[in-house]
């Protein structure tokens, strides 16, 4: 899967993403991180502009003093030495958002069992996640079009709460498992009376045969 973390990208210092209240944002029109930044920061002075270029351009040209783009987005222009020679790109605050994405299955359990194609997925791919598959090949397509170095920034500077917040505590996954118990006592339920029902309708049909013999 795809972590996207959406950061707050800028030239300048800053503590947290709350500065969006005063100071303009360039977003890219039409992106989830748009919508995201209105609800959580009503207030924030968003520049919403056509292309994902276009929004770097405008930082540099001093219309906005923010940028808020993808992490994968921003490191591929952190990298690239036309839009940011002096490497002063920045990853200023914290993640606004941490996201998730994968491929998708049709979920069957019965027929064919097509659940079974996404458990596969989802095993291999953490599998991959630990030992740091994925983010070797990250850095290697970060190379493969890098056109200068830039010294990297720590990720504990950048984001230090990215990867505690995605991650599911007991509370988050109790409500799946109330679910599945519900459904296991309707199941057992229904089949009790559906067994009882049948056991009562043969009794029923066994009278009715022997009042009819004798």
């Amino acid at each position: 899967t795809a972590n996207l973390a959406s950061e707050l990208i800028s030239k300048k210092q800053a503590n947290d993403p709350s500065v969006a209240a005063g100071l303009p944002v360039c977003v890219t029109k039409g992106l989830a991180i748009s919508s995201k930044l209105k609800k959580s920061y009503p207030n924030a002075n968003i520049i919403e502009v056509e292309g994902i270029h276009q929004k770097y351009d405008h930082l540099f040209e001093g219309k906005c003093d923010l940028v808020a783009d993808y992490a994968a987005g921003f490191e591929f222009m952190r990298l690239n030495k036309t839009l940011n020679p002096d490497c002063s790109l920045e990853w200023v605050g914290r993640a606004v958002d941490v996201g998730s994405g994968g491929p998708a299955n049709i979920v069957d359990a019965g027929v064919y069992c097509t659940s079974l194609v996404g458990n596969v997925f989802d095993y291999y791919m953490e599998d991959m996640h630990r030992d740091g598959f994925i983010e070797k090949s990250k850095e290697r397509l970060f190379n493969s079009v890098a056109t200068h170095s830039c010294p990297k920034q720590a990720e504990t500077e950048a984001s230090p709460d990215a990867e505690e917040s995605s991650q599911l505590t007991m509370v988050d996954m109790g409500g799946i498992f109330v679910v599945h118990g519900i459904a296991c006592v309707l199941g057992l339920l229904i089949s009790y009376t559906q067994r009882c029902w049948d056991r009562r309708t043969k009794e029923h049909d066994s009278g009715v045969h022997q009042n009819e013999i004798t």
